[in-house]
């Protein structure tokens, strides 16, 4: 499960229906011990990273932050599924030129600064 805002677990469990051993990354700014006390005990590997910080840092403060690009490098930190440089490598497909290093210098915070539960 990915949470890509923090603020949608006041309305949603993103526990509900996973599986005991699921992995759960969430854009949060603290750490996944402070969030699964806020949470309550509930199964799951559970990831946090603070995507909108590094939006903030590397795009500037914008009423709906970017969070996807550092969200995607930390959910392949955690998963393995994707490989960084195989986000890099398709950039180009997507984005203009001029914006194509800032994506990949979020994409690097993301799987850099997720933070696993200890």
């Amino acid at each position: 499960v990915v949470v890509m805002d923090h603020n949608l677990l006041k309305a949603l469990d993103p526990f509900a229906g996973m599986k005991t051993d699921g992995t759960i990354l969430i854009n949060y700014a603290d750490s996944p011990k402070v969030l699964r006390q806020n949470l309550g005990e509930k199964g799951g590997r559970l990831f946090t990273v603070d995507a909108t910080k590094i939006s903030e840092e590397i795009f500037g403060a914008k009423a709906i932050p970017l969070v996807n690009i550092s969200i995607l490098g930390a959910f392949s930190s955690v998963t393995g599924e994707v490989k960084l440089e195989s986000i890099f490598a398709v950039l180009d497909q997507f984005l203009p030129p001029e914006v194509i290093e800032s994506n990949i210098k979020a994409a690097k915070l993301g799987y850099e600064k997720v933070t696993k539960e200890e």
